[in-house]
């Protein structure tokens, strides 16, 4: 069970997917297949790889240090996740029995 700081964190990084799944809908997704969810969620872990492959004191080509990089590509990899989830929801629902 997270302490009530851990709380205050989590509830931080939620926000800061919350924001950026904002940004998806409803330009981006949902998407047209798995297919098309796969290739975007592949594409932002190559761009969260890129990131942790920096220098501690690189900047890369958006003006981001390495841990503003990480941070900013892998709430795009959670953003994008949901974003996924919602198309799988929608297009291939799970039938409970």
């Amino acid at each position: 069970m997270p302490t009530e700081e851990e709380k205050k964190e989590l509830t931080k990084i939620f926000d800061e997917i919350f924001k950026e799944v904002n940004k998806i809908f409803p330009e981006f997704a949902p998407y047209n297949s798995s297919h098309e969810a796969y290739a975007v969620l592949l594409e932002e872990m190559d761009e969260f790889w890129e990131a942790v492959k920096m220098g501690k004191k690189d900047i890369d080509k958006d003006g981001r240090t390495r841990n503003e990089a990480m941070n900013d590509e892998i709430i795009q990899v959670a953003a994008v996740a949901i974003a996924t989830l919602k198309t799988l929801q929608v297009k291939y629902p799970v039938v409970k029995s």
